[in-house]
């Protein structure tokens, strides 16, 4: 089988249906998302109706979770807040409870999906840092686990006997007898200077992972963010890719 791995959506229509559009020429045949579907970009409610069409299982993000549980700032920047103001605007409550209901970690086989990490403490971690991997590590109870939230595609790695480690993600194997945690980027605001929408294909006869880029109306998206009255930082951030 072929999986087809996503993240970090962020309401962007035009970057979900180019990678999908990719997957689906490969032949994936489940898909699964590591969450953020909304937050950031112009189409929160058509990004979830598209997961949903599509019977995309996804687990729940941070921006997920602060749309469907607004209140406090949660200390986050003026221009996310503004932006998730503007998307629990547009979302009807039906939405926002599904996203309210979404799981934070899901398990599908051998393979579980997170957010951000499998540790509980920091919540919403940035698995950047080796204290953040290992805190995972002693958490993560599958072979593999997929995630996202640094929008940066990132390989963790541990085997037994051995200190957890951060290698550079490409298209590689992953054998069993190993652990990984597999951060396959955003496909809706890539911050790792690469425009372009981030993604993954997982082969569960090989245990080979894919990592794929795809190229997406970019200028379309800004155009309808500026038409929204979105924060001007968070569109000029989409063509530079940080």
């Amino acid at each position: 089988m072929k999986i087809g791995v996503i993240s970090d959506i962020h309401g962007n229509l035009p970057a979900l249906e180019a990678v999908l559009e990719v997957l689906d020429h490969l032949g994936c045949t489940k898909f699964l998302c590591a969450g953020d579907i909304v937050g950031y970009g112009p189409w929160p409610l058509e990004c979830i109706e598209r997961v949903n069409d599509r019977k995309i299982l996804s687990v729940q993000g941070n921006h997920d979770y602060w749309v469907a549980c607004s209140g406090p700032d949660w200390g986050i920047s003026p221009y996310a807040r503004s932006a998730l103001e503007w998307t629990l605007e547009q979302l009807p409550k039906d939405a926002v409870a599904w996203l309210r209901g979404l799981p934070r970690k899901m398990t599908y086989g051998p393979l579980s999906v997170v957010h951000a990490s499998n540790a509980l403490e920091p919540p919403w971690a940035y698995v950047l840092a080796e204290r953040h991997l290992r805190a995972n590590f002693v958490m993560q109870d599958s072979t593999y686990t997929f995630h996202g939230h640094t929008h940066v595609p990132l390989l963790g790695v541990h085997r037994r006997g051995e200190r957890a480690r951060f290698v550079q993600l490409r298209s590689m194997e992953l054998p069993p007898g190993a652990r990984y945690l597999v951060n396959v980027g955003a496909v809706g605001q890539p911050r790792d200077r690469n425009p372009r929408a981030s993604c993954g294909v997982f082969h569960t006869d090989t245990h080979r992972f894919q990592l794929l880029r795809v190229p997406y109306h970019v200028a379309w998206t800004q155009k309808r963010m500026r038409e929204a009255g979105l924060p001007e930082p968070l569109i000029n951030r989409l063509s530079i890719g940080r």
